[in-house]
């Protein structure tokens, strides 16, 4: 499935980024909470309504959220808002297949107490995805089974950080798409998100070969009311979505790393 970059393909200079607007995120959900099913239907612990918001905000709201076994969610030309771009090129309609890594923290979160403690190995973005491997496999022949032949068919890959952690996510840099190895042209699949949880969105194309990566831009002041309450963009849509939708059990998704005070 993969193909793994030479040092130079891995140079950021001439990749390409997509920065959309600073209230993107407050509008999807505010888009989102709108559509039948997101209250409801969206697994919270695997992470379906981070995708679900993030899609939203690239390519507007969704127009299905499976609620009967189905593809996850769908997504229609026609019924998309001019102002997005359509990001799923001759296609009228594009299914989704949304999965989340399944490290040994998504099965251990719901047992754990405070002062319970999680061991994670650091990988390579490489070794993470052929780990992922096999769950991306299932997605795409879900799809093919599930989808038209002429609908665009697209997966979106959850990383939680305690299930596995990928070195490259972790310098300095915004960006991730760079870092990321190739799909083969042999894969079935028109698109392929990736967030590495909480703040790096990257999308390959099969059409143009080659990743984006996507940003969220900021203004200086951030879009939500309480910006305290979270460390990224992501995490404060997350928790005004939550919030929109009155649920009220925790979400293993409102924490992540940070590096220690040695002072």
């Amino acid at each position: 499935m993969w193909i793994e970059k030479s040092a130079a393909e891995k140079d950021i200079v001439g990749h390409r980024v997509l920065a959309l607007h600073p209230g993107a995120l407050k509008q999807a959900v505010e888009q989102l909470v709108q559509v039948e099913g997101a209250s409801s239907h969206l697994k919270i612990g695997a992470g379906e309504h981070l995708a679900a918001i993030l899609l939203t905000a690239a390519c507007g709201p969704p127009t299905q959220i499976d609620r009967s076994g189905g593809v996850d969610l769908v997504f229609e030309r026609e019924q998309t808002p001019e102002h997005f771009t359509w990001h799923f090129g001759d296609h009228d309609r594009a299914d989704f297949e949304v999965k989340s890594f399944a490290g040994n923290f998504r099965r251990a979160e719901s047992r754990m107490q405070p002062g319970c403690s999680h061991s994670v190995v650091v990988q390579t973005v490489f070794e993470v995805l052929t780990d992922a491997t096999p769950m991306l496999e299932r997605a795409i022949r879900s799809l093919l089974n599930k989808s038209a032949e002429q609908t665009s068919k697209n997966v979106f890959l959850i990383v939680h950080p305690f299930d596995a952690v990928a070195a490259e996510v972790y310098d300095d840099l915004v960006l991730i798409g760079h870092e990321l190895p190739r799909l083969s042209p042999t894969v079935d699949l028109d698109s392929l998100w990736i967030l590495w949880h909480p703040d790096k969105l990257a999308m390959w194309s099969r059409d143009d070969q080659r990743w984006t990566d996507v940003l969220f831009a900021l203004l200086h002041d951030p879009p939500f009311t309480s910006p305290e309450d979270s460390d990224t963009p992501l995490q404060g849509a997350e928790a005004a979505f939550l919030s929109a939708i009155d649920y009220k059990s925790d979400s293993p998704w409102q924490f992540g790393f940070s590096a220690a005070d040695s002072t």
